[in-house]
This record gives C-alpha cells, sequence and structure tokens, in this order.
C-alpha cells in the first residue's frame, strides 16, 4: 500500500472519528436543553425565557431534522414540532401558574416592599 493510501485512511478515520464526537456533542447538548428545560417547566422556574429557549429549539429540530415532506413520517414530526412550539410560546407569553416558583417569588417580593 502506498503512502498515500495509507494518509488518505488516516484521514477518513480521523473524520469519522471529529464526525462521531460532534454527533456525541450534539446529543449530550439534546439532552440538557429538553432535560433541563422540562424540569424547569414542571418546578414553574424562569418560565417564560424557557418557553422561548424550547420554543427555538423545536423549531430548529423541526427544520434539520425533518425536512423530508415526501415522507409522511417526517412531515407528521415537523407539525409535531412546530405545535410543541406553539404551546411553548404561549407559556412565554402567559407566563406559569400560581403554584409555579415564579409565582411564589413575585408574591414574596410583594409582600417585601
Amino acid at each position: 500500500m502506498s503512502r498515500h493510501c495509507r494518509r488518505a485512511g488516516r484521514f477518513r478515520s480521523a473524520s469519522r472519528h471529529r464526525r462521531v464526537r460532534s454527533l456525541l456533542i450534539a446529543a449530550i447538548v439534546a439532552v440538557l436543553v429538553e432535560c433541563v428545560g422540562g424540569i424547569l417547566l414542571i418546578v414553574g422556574y424562569q418560565t417564560r425565557l424557557t418557553g422561548i429557549v424550547l420554543a427555538a429549539w423545536c423549531i430548529a429540530t423541526a427544520l434539520v431534522a425533518h425536512r423530508n415532506f415526501g415522507n409522511q413520517d417526517q412531515m407528521i414530526h415537523f407539525l409535531k414540532n412546530v405545535a410543541m412550539a406553539g404551546g411553548f410560546l404561549q407559556l412565554a407569553a402567559f407566563g406559569a401558574g400560581g403554584w409555579s416558583l415564579d409565582a411564589r417569588r413575585s408574591t414574596v417580593a410583594l409582600y417585601r416592599s
């Protein structure tokens, strides 16, 4: 095997390693955004900001991962992500309910002033 072929093989192996590493980083970011965002929404902390971040995440995921509209499954998942983004935008517009940490912080602030 020539030196050029060996170098090309090492380059392919290194690029595969970089691709796997970037996919691993993307998966970790996805898990963090979705899990931390979900927990923040459950407890009602920074609900408006979390709603905006998760709405942007859903739209970005729909545009990147579900672009093949010829496939009915992809179209369904695209529309699901758009619908979830609408729900998150509703949270961003109206905020959390009375049992949330946001509501408790605002009532404590009212009593202090």
